[in-house]
Protein backbone atom coordinates (compact mmCIF):
# COMPACT_ATOMS: atom_id res chain seq x y z
CA UNK A 1 0.00 0.00 0.00
CA UNK A 2 1.36 3.51 -1.11
CA UNK A 3 1.23 6.39 1.25
CA UNK A 4 0.75 9.75 0.98
CA UNK A 5 -2.05 12.19 1.67
CA UNK A 6 -4.16 14.68 -0.32
CA UNK A 7 -5.91 17.90 0.61
CA UNK A 8 -8.58 19.25 -1.58
CA UNK A 9 -11.10 22.23 -0.89
CA UNK A 10 -14.15 21.63 -2.69
CA UNK A 11 -17.83 23.33 -1.60
CA UNK A 12 -20.86 20.85 -1.90
CA UNK A 13 -23.97 21.98 -1.40
CA UNK A 14 -26.53 19.22 0.07
CA UNK A 15 -28.53 18.75 -2.61
CA UNK A 16 -25.55 17.94 -4.76
CA UNK A 17 -24.97 14.35 -3.46
CA UNK A 18 -24.53 12.93 -6.83
CA UNK A 19 -22.15 15.78 -8.02
CA UNK A 20 -20.10 14.35 -4.83
CA UNK A 21 -20.46 11.12 -5.38
CA UNK A 22 -18.97 11.45 -8.96
CA UNK A 23 -16.35 13.33 -7.37
CA UNK A 24 -15.09 10.74 -5.37
CA UNK A 25 -15.51 8.30 -7.50
CA UNK A 26 -12.90 10.33 -9.42
CA UNK A 27 -10.59 10.23 -6.70
CA UNK A 28 -10.93 6.62 -6.03
CA UNK A 29 -9.99 5.83 -10.07
CA UNK A 30 -6.98 8.18 -9.36
CA UNK A 31 -5.98 6.16 -6.23
CA UNK A 32 -7.19 8.44 -3.76
CA UNK A 33 -9.76 7.21 -0.71
CA UNK A 34 -11.37 10.02 1.29
CA UNK A 35 -10.77 9.58 4.79
CA UNK A 36 -11.61 12.68 6.72
CA UNK A 37 -13.64 16.16 6.21
CA UNK A 38 -13.20 19.14 7.86
CA UNK A 39 -15.89 22.12 7.83
CA UNK A 40 -17.56 20.26 5.06
CA UNK A 41 -15.66 21.52 2.19
CA UNK A 42 -11.94 20.46 3.02
CA UNK A 43 -11.90 16.84 1.81
CA UNK A 44 -8.74 14.64 3.06
CA UNK A 45 -7.54 11.60 1.07
CA UNK A 46 -5.72 8.69 1.30
CA UNK A 47 -3.63 7.27 -1.51
CA UNK A 48 -4.13 3.31 -2.09
CA UNK A 49 -4.19 1.30 -5.11
CA UNK A 50 -6.62 2.98 -7.84
CA UNK A 51 -9.84 1.26 -7.77
CA UNK A 52 -13.51 1.22 -9.52
CA UNK A 53 -15.80 1.77 -6.60
CA UNK A 54 -19.40 2.99 -6.19
CA UNK A 55 -19.90 6.07 -3.90
CA UNK A 56 -23.22 7.28 -2.74
CA UNK A 57 -23.71 10.44 -0.73
CA UNK A 58 -26.45 11.66 1.22
CA UNK A 59 -27.67 13.69 4.47
CA UNK A 60 -29.07 12.52 7.66
CA UNK A 61 -33.32 14.41 7.65
CA UNK A 62 -33.21 17.18 10.02
CA UNK A 63 -29.07 16.64 10.45
CA UNK A 64 -27.30 19.79 11.95
CA UNK A 65 -24.23 20.83 13.42
CA UNK A 66 -24.61 21.16 16.63
CA UNK A 67 -25.48 17.45 16.95
CA UNK A 68 -22.77 14.98 17.56
CA UNK A 69 -22.12 12.94 14.77
CA UNK A 70 -22.78 9.48 16.09
CA UNK A 71 -25.99 10.67 17.41
CA UNK A 72 -28.84 8.05 17.48
CA UNK A 73 -30.31 9.12 14.47
CA UNK A 74 -27.17 8.91 12.75
CA UNK A 75 -26.36 5.57 14.29
CA UNK A 76 -29.68 4.06 12.88
CA UNK A 77 -29.50 5.59 9.43
CA UNK A 78 -25.87 3.80 9.19
CA UNK A 79 -26.86 0.52 10.48
CA UNK A 80 -29.92 0.74 8.01
CA UNK A 81 -27.26 1.63 4.94
CA UNK A 82 -24.89 -1.43 5.85
CA UNK A 83 -27.55 -3.88 5.77
CA UNK A 84 -28.76 -2.88 2.34
CA UNK A 85 -24.63 -3.43 1.84
CA UNK A 86 -23.25 -0.37 1.66
CA UNK A 87 -20.34 0.16 3.56
CA UNK A 88 -19.48 3.73 5.78
CA UNK A 89 -16.97 5.57 4.32
CA UNK A 90 -17.48 8.75 6.84
CA UNK A 91 -19.96 9.68 8.55
CA UNK A 92 -20.10 13.49 10.17
CA UNK A 93 -22.59 16.04 11.13
CA UNK A 94 -23.55 16.64 7.79
CA UNK A 95 -22.44 14.32 5.07
CA UNK A 96 -23.09 10.43 5.47
CA UNK A 97 -20.67 8.71 2.72
CA UNK A 98 -20.95 4.81 1.80
CA UNK A 99 -19.47 2.72 -0.83
CA UNK A 100 -19.66 -0.37 -2.52
CA UNK A 101 -18.00 -2.87 -5.52
CA UNK A 102 -21.01 -3.65 -6.48
CA UNK A 103 -24.04 -2.22 -7.77
CA UNK A 104 -26.34 -1.95 -5.47
CA UNK A 105 -29.67 -0.34 -5.12
CA UNK A 106 -29.44 3.19 -4.40
CA UNK A 107 -29.77 4.49 -0.57
CA UNK A 108 -32.38 7.19 -1.44
CA UNK A 109 -34.83 5.86 -4.10
CA UNK A 110 -37.82 8.14 -3.19
CA UNK A 111 -36.94 11.73 -5.20
CA UNK A 112 -40.02 13.57 -2.99
CA UNK A 113 -38.78 12.33 0.29
CA UNK A 114 -35.11 13.39 -0.93
CA UNK A 115 -36.24 16.66 -1.92
CA UNK A 116 -38.12 17.42 1.72
CA UNK A 117 -34.46 15.86 3.25
CA UNK A 118 -32.71 18.48 1.19
CA UNK A 119 -34.82 21.29 2.22
CA UNK A 120 -34.84 20.36 5.55
CA UNK A 121 -31.31 21.05 6.21
CA UNK A 122 -30.08 24.11 2.96
CA UNK A 123 -33.56 25.80 4.06
CA UNK A 124 -33.43 25.04 7.59
CA UNK A 125 -34.66 28.09 9.81
CA UNK A 126 -31.38 27.95 11.04
CA UNK A 127 -29.18 28.61 8.45
CA UNK A 128 -31.63 31.35 6.85
CA UNK A 129 -32.30 33.27 10.54
CA UNK A 130 -28.50 32.90 10.43
CA UNK A 131 -28.03 34.21 6.87
CA UNK A 132 -30.13 37.16 7.52
CA UNK A 133 -29.09 38.06 10.30
CA UNK A 134 -25.14 38.75 9.46
CA UNK A 135 -26.53 40.50 6.51
CA UNK A 136 -28.37 42.76 8.74
CA UNK A 137 -25.13 43.47 10.81
CA UNK A 138 -23.35 44.47 7.48
CA UNK A 139 -25.89 46.59 6.25
CA UNK A 140 -26.11 48.33 9.55
CA UNK A 141 -22.14 48.47 9.35
CA UNK A 142 -22.36 49.99 6.15
CA UNK A 143 -25.24 52.61 7.59
CA UNK A 144 -22.79 53.76 10.03
CA UNK A 145 -19.79 54.04 7.94
CA UNK A 146 -21.78 56.72 5.69
CA UNK A 147 -22.67 58.78 8.86
CA UNK A 148 -19.67 61.52 7.41
CA UNK A 149 -20.21 60.91 3.52
CA UNK A 150 -18.19 63.91 2.47
CA UNK A 151 -15.31 62.59 4.91
CA UNK A 152 -15.74 58.48 4.27
CA UNK A 153 -16.16 58.80 0.60
CA UNK A 154 -12.67 60.62 -0.16
CA UNK A 155 -11.11 58.28 1.62
CA UNK A 156 -10.13 55.13 -0.31
CA UNK A 157 -9.53 52.87 3.03
CA UNK A 158 -13.38 53.78 4.18
CA UNK A 159 -14.34 53.00 0.33
CA UNK A 160 -12.36 49.76 1.04
CA UNK A 161 -13.88 48.58 4.21
CA UNK A 162 -17.39 49.21 2.38
CA UNK A 163 -16.99 47.43 -0.85
CA UNK A 164 -15.97 44.36 1.02
CA UNK A 165 -19.05 44.28 3.39
CA UNK A 166 -21.21 45.37 0.57
CA UNK A 167 -19.87 42.54 -1.35
CA UNK A 168 -19.85 40.17 1.92
CA UNK A 169 -23.95 41.06 2.34
CA UNK A 170 -24.45 40.67 -1.68
CA UNK A 171 -22.56 37.06 -1.51
CA UNK A 172 -24.50 35.93 1.29
CA UNK A 173 -27.83 37.25 -0.37
CA UNK A 174 -26.75 35.35 -3.35
CA UNK A 175 -26.35 32.40 -1.61
CA UNK A 176 -29.81 32.19 0.01
CA UNK A 177 -31.90 32.93 -3.20
CA UNK A 178 -29.85 30.31 -5.09
CA UNK A 179 -31.21 27.78 -2.39
CA UNK A 180 -34.56 29.23 -2.80
CA UNK A 181 -34.03 29.32 -6.99
CA UNK A 182 -33.04 25.08 -6.52
CA UNK A 183 -35.36 24.02 -4.25
CA UNK A 184 -38.26 25.70 -6.43
CA UNK A 185 -37.19 24.29 -9.91
CA UNK A 186 -36.61 21.05 -7.92
CA UNK A 187 -40.11 20.47 -6.58
CA UNK A 188 -41.09 22.12 -10.81
CA UNK A 189 -38.98 19.65 -12.45
CA UNK A 190 -40.37 16.36 -10.33
CA UNK A 191 -44.03 17.50 -10.79
CA UNK A 192 -43.47 17.28 -14.25
CA UNK A 193 -40.55 14.84 -14.68
CA UNK A 194 -41.25 13.11 -11.42
CA UNK A 195 -37.38 13.21 -10.84
CA UNK A 196 -34.77 15.96 -9.58
CA UNK A 197 -32.09 18.02 -11.42
CA UNK A 198 -28.49 16.36 -11.57
CA UNK A 199 -25.65 18.68 -10.68
CA UNK A 200 -22.70 17.61 -12.28
CA UNK A 201 -19.05 17.95 -10.65
CA UNK A 202 -17.80 20.21 -13.59
CA UNK A 203 -20.45 22.49 -12.83
CA UNK A 204 -19.49 22.22 -9.20
CA UNK A 205 -15.62 23.06 -9.61
CA UNK A 206 -16.25 25.22 -12.27
CA UNK A 207 -18.95 27.32 -9.26
CA UNK A 208 -15.66 26.90 -6.67
CA UNK A 209 -13.17 28.36 -8.86
CA UNK A 210 -15.02 31.43 -9.39
CA UNK A 211 -16.02 31.72 -5.68
CA UNK A 212 -11.70 31.13 -5.08
CA UNK A 213 -10.83 34.01 -7.62
CA UNK A 214 -13.73 36.58 -5.61
CA UNK A 215 -12.20 35.34 -2.26
CA UNK A 216 -8.58 35.93 -3.23
CA UNK A 217 -9.90 39.42 -5.04
CA UNK A 218 -11.55 40.53 -1.16
CA UNK A 219 -8.17 38.85 0.41
CA UNK A 220 -5.95 41.50 -2.08
CA UNK A 221 -8.52 44.46 -1.42
CA UNK A 222 -8.13 43.86 2.16
CA UNK A 223 -4.32 43.13 2.34
CA UNK A 224 -3.30 46.55 0.23
CA UNK A 225 -3.28 49.54 2.03
CA UNK A 226 -1.71 52.54 1.44
CA UNK A 227 -1.83 53.89 5.09
CA UNK A 228 -0.26 50.52 6.44
CA UNK A 229 2.10 48.64 5.82
CA UNK A 230 1.55 45.30 4.10
CA UNK A 231 2.13 42.91 7.14
CA UNK A 232 -0.34 44.40 8.95
CA UNK A 233 -3.27 43.97 6.85
CA UNK A 234 -1.76 39.97 6.47
CA UNK A 235 -2.00 39.64 10.46
CA UNK A 236 -5.12 41.12 10.38
CA UNK A 237 -6.44 38.63 7.93
CA UNK A 238 -4.37 35.31 9.47
CA UNK A 239 -6.14 36.81 13.27
CA UNK A 240 -9.44 36.37 11.34
CA UNK A 241 -8.60 32.69 10.33
CA UNK A 242 -7.08 32.13 13.83
CA UNK A 243 -10.60 33.04 15.06
CA UNK A 244 -12.54 30.84 12.59
CA UNK A 245 -10.55 27.65 13.61
CA UNK A 246 -11.17 28.42 17.12
CA UNK A 247 -14.78 28.98 17.07
CA UNK A 248 -14.90 25.56 14.84
CA UNK A 249 -12.63 23.67 18.03
CA UNK A 250 -15.11 24.88 20.31
CA UNK A 251 -17.90 23.46 18.26
CA UNK A 252 -16.24 20.46 17.74
CA UNK A 253 -15.66 19.88 21.44
CA UNK A 254 -19.27 20.99 22.85
CA UNK A 255 -20.70 18.55 20.06
CA UNK A 256 -18.56 15.41 21.13
CA UNK A 257 -18.48 16.07 24.94
CA UNK A 258 -21.40 18.04 26.13
CA UNK A 259 -23.87 15.44 25.78
CA UNK A 260 -27.14 17.41 25.38
CA UNK A 261 -29.20 18.18 22.76
CA UNK A 262 -29.22 20.18 19.50
CA UNK A 263 -30.62 23.51 21.89
CA UNK A 264 -28.23 22.73 24.80
CA UNK A 265 -25.62 22.33 22.15
CA UNK A 266 -25.74 25.85 20.44
CA UNK A 267 -26.12 27.76 23.24
CA UNK A 268 -23.06 26.59 24.62
CA UNK A 269 -20.97 26.87 21.19
CA UNK A 270 -22.11 30.70 21.21
CA UNK A 271 -21.74 31.65 24.98
CA UNK A 272 -18.13 29.96 24.31
CA UNK A 273 -16.92 31.97 21.07
CA UNK A 274 -18.38 35.34 23.00
CA UNK A 275 -15.90 33.95 26.08
CA UNK A 276 -13.05 33.09 23.96
CA UNK A 277 -13.34 36.11 21.52
CA UNK A 278 -12.11 38.57 23.45
CA UNK A 279 -8.95 36.17 25.03
CA UNK A 280 -7.80 35.23 21.33
CA UNK A 281 -8.19 39.08 20.70
CA UNK A 282 -6.18 39.98 23.29
CA UNK A 283 -3.48 37.07 22.74
CA UNK A 284 -3.12 37.81 19.19
CA UNK A 285 -2.77 41.86 20.07
CA UNK A 286 -0.03 41.30 22.29
CA UNK A 287 1.65 38.53 20.12
CA UNK A 288 1.55 41.34 17.17
CA UNK A 289 3.19 43.89 19.65
CA UNK A 290 5.85 41.69 20.79
CA UNK A 291 7.03 40.27 17.90
CA UNK A 292 5.93 42.32 15.01
CA UNK A 293 8.30 45.31 13.90
CA UNK A 294 7.47 49.14 14.95
CA UNK A 295 5.42 51.25 12.85
CA UNK A 296 5.10 55.09 12.96
CA UNK A 297 3.46 57.41 10.53
CA UNK A 298 5.58 58.16 7.94
CA UNK A 299 2.33 60.04 5.72
CA UNK A 300 3.21 63.75 5.33
CA UNK A 301 0.46 66.24 4.87
CA UNK A 302 0.04 67.43 1.77
CA UNK A 303 -2.52 70.12 -0.08
CA UNK A 304 -4.33 68.38 -2.53
CA UNK A 305 -6.00 71.33 -3.82
CA UNK A 306 -6.31 75.12 -2.77
CA UNK A 307 -9.50 76.35 -0.25
CA UNK A 308 -11.82 77.88 -2.48
CA UNK A 309 -11.03 80.84 -0.11
CA UNK A 310 -7.75 82.03 0.32
CA UNK A 311 -8.15 82.88 4.38
CA UNK A 312 -4.35 84.77 4.35
CA UNK A 313 -6.27 87.76 2.28
CA UNK A 314 -7.93 88.32 6.16
CA UNK A 315 -4.70 88.00 8.03
CA UNK A 316 -4.87 84.76 8.83
CA UNK A 317 -1.81 81.97 8.94
CA UNK A 318 -1.55 78.52 8.47
CA UNK A 319 -0.71 76.69 11.76
CA UNK A 320 0.91 73.81 11.54
CA UNK A 321 0.65 72.87 15.06
CA UNK A 322 -3.01 71.86 14.24
CA UNK A 323 -4.20 68.59 12.59
CA UNK A 324 -4.26 68.67 9.14
CA UNK A 325 -5.28 65.85 6.58
CA UNK A 326 -6.34 65.81 3.25
CA UNK A 327 -7.58 62.93 1.41
CA UNK A 328 -9.13 61.95 -2.15
CA UNK A 329 -10.81 59.38 -4.24
CA UNK A 330 -12.92 59.63 -7.81
CA UNK A 331 -16.19 60.39 -5.62
CA UNK A 332 -14.82 62.93 -2.83
CA UNK A 333 -12.31 65.72 -1.75
CA UNK A 334 -12.12 66.06 1.96
CA UNK A 335 -9.60 68.14 3.07
CA UNK A 336 -8.85 70.21 6.64
CA UNK A 337 -6.62 72.76 7.85
CA UNK A 338 -5.86 75.77 10.64
CA UNK A 339 -4.93 79.14 10.22
CA UNK A 340 -4.44 81.31 12.73
CA UNK A 341 -4.36 85.18 13.54
CA UNK A 342 -4.29 88.12 16.46
CA UNK A 343 -7.68 90.04 16.62
CA UNK A 344 -7.36 94.12 17.13
CA UNK A 345 -7.95 93.62 20.74
CA UNK A 346 -4.56 91.02 21.14
CA UNK A 347 -7.31 87.90 20.91
CA UNK A 348 -5.69 84.82 18.99
CA UNK A 349 -8.16 83.32 16.77
CA UNK A 350 -8.18 80.27 15.14
CA UNK A 351 -10.13 78.63 12.61
CA UNK A 352 -10.25 75.31 11.47
CA UNK A 353 -10.99 75.03 7.53
CA UNK A 354 -12.81 71.81 6.20
CA UNK A 355 -13.15 71.45 2.50
CA UNK A 356 -15.45 68.54 1.27
CA UNK A 357 -15.79 68.24 -2.86
CA UNK A 358 -18.22 66.39 -4.62
CA UNK A 359 -19.67 65.41 -8.39
CA UNK A 360 -22.17 63.75 -6.31
CA UNK A 361 -25.49 66.00 -5.03
CA UNK A 362 -26.21 63.56 -2.27
CA UNK A 363 -22.74 63.28 -0.36
CA UNK A 364 -22.58 67.14 -0.67
CA UNK A 365 -26.60 67.65 0.40
CA UNK A 366 -25.82 64.57 3.18
CA UNK A 367 -22.24 66.67 4.25
CA UNK A 368 -24.00 69.55 5.46
CA UNK A 369 -26.66 67.64 7.81
CA UNK A 370 -23.57 66.71 9.42
CA UNK A 371 -23.07 70.37 10.68
CA UNK A 372 -23.42 71.90 13.70
CA UNK A 373 -21.17 69.60 15.65
CA UNK A 374 -21.88 68.35 18.51
CA UNK A 375 -19.35 70.15 21.40
CA UNK A 376 -21.22 68.53 24.75
CA UNK A 377 -24.33 69.53 26.05
CA UNK A 378 -23.13 72.45 27.76
CA UNK A 379 -23.05 74.82 25.04
CA UNK A 380 -26.67 76.53 23.19
CA UNK A 381 -26.64 76.22 19.28
CA UNK A 382 -28.76 79.20 17.63
CA UNK A 383 -29.04 78.44 13.56
CA UNK A 384 -29.53 80.60 10.50
CA UNK A 385 -29.56 80.09 6.94
CA UNK A 386 -28.72 82.73 3.75
CA UNK A 387 -29.63 81.87 0.64
CA UNK A 388 -27.50 84.04 -2.32
CA UNK A 389 -29.02 84.47 -5.43
CA UNK A 390 -25.96 82.85 -6.90
CA UNK A 391 -26.77 79.63 -5.15
CA UNK A 392 -24.12 79.72 -2.61
CA UNK A 393 -26.11 78.99 0.94
CA UNK A 394 -24.81 79.84 4.09
CA UNK A 395 -25.31 78.64 7.48
CA UNK A 396 -24.62 80.18 10.63
CA UNK A 397 -23.97 78.42 13.92
CA UNK A 398 -23.48 80.01 16.95
CA UNK A 399 -22.19 78.27 19.90
CA UNK A 400 -22.76 79.85 23.64
CA UNK A 401 -22.00 78.37 26.85
CA UNK A 402 -25.16 77.89 28.61
CA UNK A 403 -24.80 79.75 32.13
CA UNK A 404 -23.08 77.72 34.83
CA UNK A 405 -20.70 76.17 32.63
CA UNK A 406 -17.53 78.74 32.87
CA UNK A 407 -15.12 76.28 34.01
CA UNK A 408 -14.80 75.40 30.68
CA UNK A 409 -11.56 76.84 29.21
CA UNK A 410 -13.02 78.31 26.01
CA UNK A 411 -14.38 81.30 24.95
CA UNK A 412 -18.37 81.60 25.73
CA UNK A 413 -18.79 82.10 21.93
CA UNK A 414 -17.82 79.93 19.17
CA UNK A 415 -19.38 80.41 15.45
CA UNK A 416 -19.01 77.75 12.76
CA UNK A 417 -20.33 79.40 8.94
CA UNK A 418 -20.75 76.52 6.51
CA UNK A 419 -20.63 77.81 2.80
CA UNK A 420 -21.92 75.04 0.16
CA UNK A 421 -23.24 75.14 -3.29
CA UNK A 422 -24.10 71.59 -5.67
CA UNK A 423 -20.56 70.49 -5.43
CA UNK A 424 -18.76 71.81 -2.38
CA UNK A 425 -18.67 72.40 1.09
CA UNK A 426 -16.55 75.21 2.74
CA UNK A 427 -16.47 75.11 6.85
CA UNK A 428 -15.11 77.72 9.00
CA UNK A 429 -15.10 77.03 12.51
CA UNK A 430 -14.05 80.13 14.70
CA UNK A 431 -12.83 80.22 18.48
CA UNK A 432 -14.32 83.16 18.28
CA UNK A 433 -17.14 85.99 17.19
CA UNK A 434 -16.19 87.02 13.54
CA UNK A 435 -17.21 90.48 11.85
CA UNK A 436 -20.02 89.54 9.52
CA UNK A 437 -18.51 91.88 7.04
CA UNK A 438 -15.73 89.12 6.65
CA UNK A 439 -17.77 86.36 5.76
CA UNK A 440 -19.70 88.12 3.74
CA UNK A 441 -16.62 88.88 1.57
CA UNK A 442 -15.52 84.70 1.96
CA UNK A 443 -19.20 83.88 0.58
CA UNK A 444 -18.40 86.36 -2.33
CA UNK A 445 -15.13 84.66 -2.80
CA UNK A 446 -16.78 81.49 -2.72
CA UNK A 447 -19.24 81.89 -5.32
CA UNK A 448 -16.49 83.36 -7.40
CA UNK A 449 -14.40 79.82 -7.02
CA UNK A 450 -17.28 77.73 -8.14
CA UNK A 451 -16.59 75.09 -10.86
CA UNK A 452 -17.77 72.27 -12.61
CA UNK A 453 -16.44 69.22 -10.93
Amino acid sequence: MMTGRKYTILKFYEYETAAFAEYLEEMAANGWFLDHIMMNCIHCFKKKEPRHMKFCVTVIPGSSEFESKDCDEAKVFREYCEEAGWKLQFGGTLWQIFYSEENLVPIETDPAIQLETRKGVTLSWGNCLAMLLLMALLCMDIFIIQENPGEIFASPQALKTIAIRFLHALTLLFHLLSHVWWYRNAKRSLAQTGSLPVVSVKHVKRRNMAWKLYLAAVLVMIAWNDDLPAWISIAAIGGAVIMLVICNLILVWIREHSGGGRNENARGYFVGAILMMPFVLVMITNALSQFAPSYTEQKSYQRLEAFPVDMELFGYEPNTEWHRESKQTWLALYQTETVSKTGKDGKRVNIQMEYYKSPIPLIISQTKKDYPVDRGNVWEVTESENRRKDGVTITRYHYELKPGNEWVSETSDRETYVFADKSRVFVLSFSDTVDENDIELVAEEFAETKESV
